[in-house]
């Protein structure tokens, strides 16, 4: 009967765990597909809304961005263009993004995208790229 009670109690931890990644992961993932949308858009304009949000950023929050840039996107930001993607590619914002994440890991566990500081810059790059999403889904059923 012990051994019972200790598998379930061992699942239930296991789930609770899993639910909690996974609603990390969701909001991670749609910042990622904002981010890309904006980044491949091609609209320097949207491209430039989105640098504006970088100014939401505390120098605390600013650093490890910096930190990840120098690390990851040698030649820089880049432009928004029909040959040009800013952060030069979607396998780099994946890159920066990741190391993002692990520079701002909580003791929690929980990552960056529960910070409360980071609100504005979430906020920010959620309206333009939910307005990139709606755009790019609009062009595609046209």
């Amino acid at each position: 009967m012990m051994k019972i009670q200790s598998i379930s109690l061992i699942l239930a931890v296991f789930l609770a765990g899993y639910l909690v990644l996974s609603n990390l992961s969701d909001r991670n993932d749609a910042f990622c597909a904002e981010f890309h949308c904006i980044s491949s858009s091609g609209n320097q304009e949207m491209c430039n809304a989105y640098l504006d949000c970088l100014f939401a950023l505390s120098e605390e929050y600013l650093q490890p961005y910096h930190l990840c840039m120098d690390e990851v996107v040698l030649k820089g930001i880049g432009n928004c263009s029909e040959h040009e993607e800013m952060y030069e590619s979607e396998d780099k914002r994946n890159k920066l993004n990741a190391c993002y994440r692990n520079l701002t890991m909580q003791p929690d566990g929980s990552d960056w995208t529960k910070i409360p500081g980071l609100d504005g810059y979430k906020d920010c790059v959620s309206i333009i790229g939910t307005d990139c999403l709606v755009k790019r889904c609009a062009a595609n059923k046209s």
